[in-house]
């Protein structure tokens, strides 16, 4: 099977190498076998060093590479909308620019993929963050989209997914936020999904997007997803 991994970054420049390195790594080992992959690195805006690192990169495996630049920082969703875009392939792999996941976890992710899911979602049963200004949040709006769909994914916000392409064929696209109800909306819609732990690292480089603020987004994306389950 053929995969493209997307990655968002937005002011990760002491990331953008590490991640790039570890990635190669990954999908150039025996575990994966024969498949075959391609690396979407979406800078959304940046204002440090992170796109010229980005197109300074090393890749002494020759795995291709698309580098996607936004004259300014829209969305997190947007990025991914923009690396779906010019994915070649129809299985898709995200995570995160921030080191927090670990693409040691991709062979695991694809193998249980390839069992017949739709959608493999990440869970970060041991996070690694800051309780009260990251993690608490996280469990509020998880508890919130539980609530109000029918999804009993424990954790929406892990960025570490795999999913085929032709989820968002079906999926209205919503939002600044959107990506962290895209398991909740597939789940409504009837697609095979399934939760695996995966491994979380703490934060080494760079500054949190995200807090308490999340909550708010999540909840006009809830009564958005509501509008879109009563057409």
């Amino acid at each position: 099977m053929n995969y493209s991994i997307i990655v968002p970054f937005f002011n990760e420049e002491g990331n953008v190498s590490i991640l790039n390195e570890e990635i190669i790594k990954v999908v150039t080992s025996k575990e994966i076998g024969d498949r075959v992959f391609e690396i979407i690195y979406v800078d959304d805006g940046s204002t440090d060093n992170t796109y010229n690192n980005l197109t300074s990169l090393n890749n002494p495996k020759n795995i291709p590479t698309t580098i996607i630049k936004h004259r300014r920082n829209i969305a997190q969703s947007v990025a991914i909308l923009s690396g779906k875009k010019k994915a070649n392939y129809n299985n898709l792999i995200f995570l995160d620019g921030d080191l927090q996941n670990d693409p040691q976890d991709i062979p695991k992710i694809i193998k249980k993929f390839e069992e017949g899911y739709d959608m493999i979602v990440g869970w970060r049963k041991n996070r690694q963050d800051p309780f009260f200004s990251k993690t608490l949040p996280s469990v509020i709006a998880n508890f919130l989209i539980r609530l109000f769909t029918s999804s009993k994914i424990h954790d929406h916000g892990c960025a570490l997914k795999v999913l085929k392409k032709e989820i968002f064929d079906e999926i209205i696209e919503w939002g600044a936020d959107f990506h962290r109800l895209l398991a909740a909306r597939a789940a409504d819609m009837g697609f095979k999904i399934f939760e695996m732990p995966v491994n979380h690292r703490s934060r080494k480089n760079g500054k949190s997007k995200y807090g308490f603020s999340r909550i708010i987004k999540v909840m006009m994306d809830i009564i958005y997803l509501g509008f879109l389950k009563n057409k």
